[in-house]
Parts: structure tokens; sequence; C-alpha cells
């Protein structure tokens, strides 16, 4: 008879070992029942390693039963009324739906003048459920995860240029609970107030945004970015709910009144100075492009500026995106805000999805065909045709 050498005992002792754990395990999902007093002996010293199986086994059963964590859903938030829904409007949702977004448009049967509807935005009045964020969250979104995520974006000076997809990745990135656009210059706050030098320095040098003389462009009024710009505001459902209740509230105070303004910015900066929010210092997630319209640049990009699966954007046809020229970063959302409002005509028709050529206009147009729009009423959410809406201000139907 041949005798096995040990080193092979040992290895078959092994596997078989590995065989049974495994099957052991595979085979005692929902096993794991009672506790560690199922085990007990008279001796400790048994109690102790029957404790030891009773938690390996429980481990092993827990991780096999384990579901997998669900990923927050992303929640889009645009607030306009039907007035002022016109051509600049049509062009920043086309942007949105083209990029794979499902906005949702609140304030629609709103009336008033600006200063009403930038509270709406926020407050809205109790008889309306749809013409503010607060009440929109509250009632459509009430049965969501208190994990998703909720975006709001101005709906008539933004245009989209990545999918959901670079947003959440980005927004992860920043750990934190809500992230604004940053802006480089604090408005409509004081300059000397707290809310305006309260704010974290930018980890961008100042030399970056200096001219070839050394001299910081626009005097020393604009620095890096740093202070809030409430047109962009990203976050979890439960910090957004809880941001805006307070927003509200600072914003029917009669204190608010010092700052002269309608908006809501100047709230955004004092949370801004006591740390409940972080702007996007580097223009990844929004870039709000006023005080900084020379870092625009318009580059053929024939790939994703991150590791990250992407089919809404036709890469392979070297689609022309807005590229931060100090920064390097392709923005996902480019809000031209304040008083560079004239760039959103200037400048339609660099970025792919604006341009007249065959080969991209057939990619828009195959997105929003018979694409639906979905707008916040009182009685709740109704769907309406893009195509109704926008198709005397975009040439694509």
């Amino acid at each position: 008879m041949t005798l096995v050498p040990p080193r092979n005992i040992v290895g078959l002792f092994v596997a078989v070992a590995f065989a049974i754990w495994v099957l052991t395990v595979l085979g005692g999902v929902g096993r794991c029942t009672g506790g560690p007093s199922e085990y007990l002996s008279n001796d400790q010293d048994e109690d102790r390693l029957n404790k030891l199986r009773w938690d390996i086994q429980c481990l092993q059963v827990t991780t096999l039963n384990e579901r997998p964590p669900t990923t927050p859903r992303l929640h889009l938030f645009m607030p306009i009324n039907r007035g002022a829904a016109g051509q600049r409007f049509c062009r920043s949702v086309l942007t949105a739906i083209v990029h794979g977004y499902d906005p949702l448009i609140y304030n629609w049967d709103r009336e008033g003048d600006y200063g009403s509807l930038q509270l709406a935005k926020v407050e809205g009045e109790s008889q309306h459920t749809a013409t503010s964020l607060r009440n929109v969250l509250g009632t459509h979104l009430a049965t969501a995860s208190e994990s998703d995520y909720v975006l709001m974006t101005d709906a008539m000076d933004v245009w989209f240029q990545l999918s959901p997809s670079f947003l959440v990745k980005r927004f992860e990135e920043l750990d934190a609970e809500v992230v604004i656009g940053a802006d480089r210059m604090c408005a409509p706050n004081n300059p000397e107030s707290p809310e305006c030098k309260g704010v974290p320095q930018s980890p961008l040098p100042t030399w970056l945004f200096s001219n070839l003389n050394g001299a910081t462009e626009r005097l020393d009024s604009f620095g890096p970015p740093r202070w809030a710009n409430s047109g962009t505001v990203m976050g979890s459902l439960q910090a957004v709910r809880r941001l805006f209740e307070t927003l509200a509230e600072i914003m029917k105070s009669p204190d608010y009144d010092q700052w002269a303004t309608d908006g809501d910015q100047a709230a955004f900066n004092v949370f801004l100075s006591q740390g409940k929010l972080v702007v996007d210092p580097r223009f990844r997630l929004f870039w709000a492009t006023s005080y900084d319209v020379q870092s625009m640049v318009w580059m053929n990009t024939p790939y994703p500026p991150d590791n990250v699966s992407d089919t809404f954007t036709p890469w392979s046809l070297y689609p022309p995106l807005a590229h931060h020229k100090h920064t390097g970063e392709v923005p996902v959302v480019v809000h031209m805000n304040d008083n560079r409002k004239s760039f959103i005509e200037d400048w339609w028709g660099e970025p792919w999805f604006s341009k007249p050529r065959a080969m991209f206009q057939d990619v828009v147009r195959r997105r929003v065909q018979n694409v639906t729009l979905r707008i916040a009423h009182d009685t709740g959410i109704r769907t309406h045709l893009l195509r109704d809406i926008c198709e005397a201000h975009l040439d694509l139907w």
C-alpha cells in the first residue's frame, strides 16, 4: 500500500475543511436563531468556544443575507412660472432632458413680481402646494428615501453638460450634506459683514485668477470662488428639506430686509458662514460664470472627463463642451447668472447639443421627439409634451 505524503494529507484536510465550511454557510441561511445561550454548558472554556462558533455562524449568515444598499435616486427641481417659460427656459430644460435628467417644474401656476416669485420659490403659500420647493418636497417626495438626492437649479440660465452619473459621483466626492454653486463675489450681503468675511477660504490659489501682469482681475473685489450662488443647490433629501425650512423662516423675518433683496442668496451666504453647507470650489458640479466669463473655453471633448460609464454624450463625435481653463474641469452645469445673461444667446450654438450640424441634431431630436415634461400643480403632477410648450422656441420638431 502506498503511503500518502504528510504534505498532501494537510492539503487534503484543508480542502475538505474548506468545502465543509462553504456548504455550512450556504446551507445555513436562516438557521442562525436563538442566541449564544443555546450553546451554554457548565464548562466556561467550552462556553467561550461555543459562543465564538455562534458569532462566526451568525456573521456568515448575515453577510450572505444582507441586501446591497439602495442607490439614492436623483430628483431635479426647476422653478418657473408659465409666463416666463420662453426660449431661455426651453433651452435650459432641453439640456437637462438630453443628458438623462427628468426635471420637475414647479411654481408654474404662480403669478406675481420678481420678489414674490423669489419668496414663492422657497416658501410658497399654504393653499398652493406647487409653489415652493418646501411644499413640493413635502407632497411629491413624501414617500421618497431621505437619502435620495435633491438638485434645484434655476430654470432659464443653466445648461446641463454631463449626465447624472457625473453629478452624483462628484457630489459624493465632496462628502457634504448640501453643496451650493460657488461665486467669486459675495452678494447681496455687505462685503465687510461676517457672512462674507466668515466663509472658508478657497483651496484655489489667488494667482490662478490673475492676468499676465499679476493684477487680480476686476480689482480685488473678486477672488477665487468661495461665496454662495443660490442658482444651483444639491443635497440629500433630509438635509435639503431641513435647510429650506430654515431658509423660509429667515426670508420671512424682518431682519432679512437689511440686505435689500427679494432673493434667497443672502441667506445662503449666512448658512455658508455657519458651516451648514459647502461650495463647489473647482466648478466640477456647478459653474456660475458671471464674474468668470474670461475662463470659458469651448473644446471638442472625445472622452468622459471622469471614469464614469456614460452613454448620453456622443463622445465619438468629439462633442464641444465648456471647459474652465484655470481648473481644467468640465462642469456638469453651466450657470450664466447675474449681469452676464446675454451669453445665453451668445454661446448658444457652441455646445454640441445646440449645434446645427446634423450629426448632433439627430441625437437631440431622437431624445426629445415625444418626451413629456412633469409639471407640479396644486392637484398633483401632470405631464405635458415638451413640444407643446417649446415648439416655437426650439427648432427640433
